[in-house]
C-alpha cells in the first residue's frame, strides 16, 4: 500500500494512460498526414487555375512540360513500390526463417521439460507466469503472492439440495454422533436414529466339537478290511444242510487262498455320522450253518 493505493492498482492505472497517450499521438499523425494531401491537392488547383496561355502551343508545350513531371512521379512512385515490394517478401522470408528456427527451439524445450522436469512445478511454474506487455516478455510473479492466495481461506460454499447456506465446519459438526448429530447445524428439524431390530427367532449353525486326531482316529477303525474265505475239501458232504449251494472245489495245492472284497453298505463318512450319533442300524445276522449230527441220535434203527 502506497497513500491508501495499493501499488499493481496504481500501475495498471499509469499504463492505461500511456496507452491512451500513444492513441492520442497515432491520431494525431493521420491527422498530419490528411492535411498535408489536402493541401497539396489545393496548391495544385490553384496553379492550374492561374495558368493561362496566349496561345495553343504555349499550353501544348506546358502540358508537355507537366506530363514529364508527373510521368516522373510515376516511375519514382513505381521504383518506390518495388524496393518496397522487395523489402517486403525479404522481411517474410526472414520472419519464416525466425519462426522456423522458434518452433524449433520450443520443441526442444518442450521434450526437456517432459523428460526432466516433474508435472508439479511445471503447473507451478504456469500458475505464476504472467505476460508483460511493456517488456514483451514472461515474468514470474513473487512466491509470496502465491502463498497469499493459497494461504487464503475459501467462502463457504452451500449444497444445491440445502435449505440454507451451510460452511464446511457447521457440515462437519452436523453428522458429529459425539456432539449429540449436531443438531443446532442441521438444516432440518429431523432426528436421526438407530434401527430398532426385532427379536431373533433362528439360531447359528454349531459345527461339532471333535478335534481332527479323534475323527481321523475313528476313521481309521472304521475303514473295512478284506475278509479271507477259505474253502473247505469234498470230504464231509453232509456238514451242510441240503438246501445249501454245492460247495467249491478246492484250490490246487500249493496256490494262495482267494480273497473277496465285501461291499461296504454305507461310506466311511455315513458311518461315522451313525456311530457319533448313536442311531446305528441292526444288520441282519448271517445265516448259520452246523453240520448234522452223527451216531446214535442221528442214526437208523435196525
Amino acid at each position: 500500500m502506497h497513500g491508501g493505493v495499493h501499488v499493481r492498482d496504481r500501475v495498471q492505472q499509469q499504463e492505461r494512460e500511456l496507452r491512451q497517450r500513444e492513441a492520442e499521438v497515432e491520431r494525431g499523425r493521420e491527422r498530419q498526414v490528411q492535411l498535408e494531401q489536402e493541401r497539396a491537392r489545393a496548391e495544385e488547383e490553384r496553379l492550374a487555375q492561374e495558368e493561362k496561355h496566349s496561345s495553343l502551343a504555349e499550353e501544348a508545350a506546358a502540358k508537355g512540360a507537366k506530363l514529364k513531371q508527373l510521368w516522373a512521379k510515376f516511375r519514382a512512385a513505381q521504383a518506390e513500390i518495388d524496393d518496397l515490394q522487395h523489402e517486403q517478401q525479404q522481411e517474410k522470408e526472414d520472419l519464416l526463417q525466425t519462426v522456423r528456427e522458434l518452433t524449433r527451439q520450443l520443441q526442444l524445450q518442450h521434450l526437456v521439460i517432459e523428460s526432466f522436469i516433474p508435472h508439479a512445478d511445471i503447473e507451478k511454474l504456469e500458475a505464476r507466469a504472467v505476460w508483460d506487455g511493456d517488456a514483451e516478455e514472461w515474468r514470474l510473479r513473487p512466491l509470496a503472492d502465491m502463498r497469499e492466495r493459497e494461504s487464503a481461506l475459501q467462502r463457504p460454499v452451500s449444497h444445491p439440495w440445502l435449505h440454507r447456506p451451510t460452511c464446511l465446519f457447521a457440515s462437519e459438526l452436523s453428522h458429529d454422533q459425539a456432539a449429540g448429530g449436531g443438531l443446532r447445524f442441521r438444516a432440518d428439524n429431523l432426528l436421526a436414529l438407530d434401527l430398532d431390530l426385532p427379536e431373533r427367532t433362528t439360531a447359528d449353525y454349531e459345527v461339532d466339537d471333535l478335534q481332527p486326531n479323534v475323527r481321523a482316529a475313528l476313521s481309521a477303525a472304521l475303514q473295512t478290511e478284506e475278509e479271507i474265505e477259505l474253502e473247505a475239501e469234498e470230504n464231509l458232504p453232509n456238514m451242510v444242510r441240503s438246501n445249501a449251494p454245492p460247495p467249491h472245489k478246492a484250490e490246487p495245492s500249493g496256490q494262495r487262498p482267494r480273497r473277496k472284497k465285501k461291499a461296504a453298505a454305507r461310506s466311511e463318512a455315513e458311518e461315522l455320522d451313525v456311530l457319533l450319533s448313536g442311531r446305528a442300524e441292526e444288520e441282519a445276522p448271517a445265516e448259520e450253518v452246523f453240520p448234522e449230527a452223527r451216531g446214535l441220535g442221528g442214526g437208523r434203527r435196525r
